[in-house]
């Protein structure tokens, strides 16, 4: 599995024209060619491509890692290539970390109900009685709609401190104040606050 935004290594073993592994690294005395490694991406849903050289790295015996970072979560191509001639291709797709959902421009966050201080912390959940909105939020600012189950006395209430259970009778939705609350069958208000 490849996860976006993590780094894995890509094993690959130099091989002579009749495909027999060399024991020695590129350039060398008597050999001036090179690697090189290209990674092609396209986040899902996007028709546009980004081109990026990947970094590779000796390790001995004619062997290779070439230091992948998939950015985005989407399709890929890695393409490799000895003095600009392509001689492996290998193409995949990258996925968010199990703890992430995929979001536009092929970015990972965190699901609805969390939240993220910074990119490189993991998600937090909102106080019990509120939900972030949308997914991908990044501050505990985002958490400012009450989930399904409770709501709000006004909008202009802070859902992070004033999220309230929903009344008997009521049927509170996502993001509900007690203005747009829905009544059950059987249930009526003179006004709507």
């Amino acid at each position: 599995l490849v996860v976006a935004g993590e780094l894995r290594r890509v094993p690959f073993t130099a091989c002579d024209a009749e495909a027999i592994p060399v024991d020695h690294q590129l350039p060398s005395q008597s050999d001036p060619r090179r690697f090189s490694a290209l990674l092609f991406t396209s986040a899902a849903g996007s028709s546009a491509s980004q081109e990026e050289r990947t970094a590779h790295e000796y390790v001995g015996g004619g062997s290779y890692d070439v230091l992948l970072t998939v950015p985005t979560w989407g399709n890929f191509t890695l393409l490799l290539q000895l003095d600009g001639v392509v001689v492996a291709r290998f193409s995949d797709s990258a996925a968010c970390a199990p703890d992430l959902v995929p979001l536009a421009g092929g970015r990972c966050g965190c699901a609805s109900g969390f939240f993220q201080r910074s990119e490189d912390q993991p998600c937090e959940v909102c106080m019990p009685s509120s939900t972030s909105s949308p997914d991908g939020a990044v501050g505990k600012e985002d958490c400012a709609v009450c989930k399904e189950g409770f709501y709000r006395p006004t909008a202009a209430d802070d859902a992070a401190s004033k999220c309230v259970a929903c009344l008997h009778g009521a049927l509170c939705d996502f993001n509900t104040t007690l203005e747009t609350l829905r009544l059950a069958d059987g249930f009526w208000r003179l006004s709507p606050s």
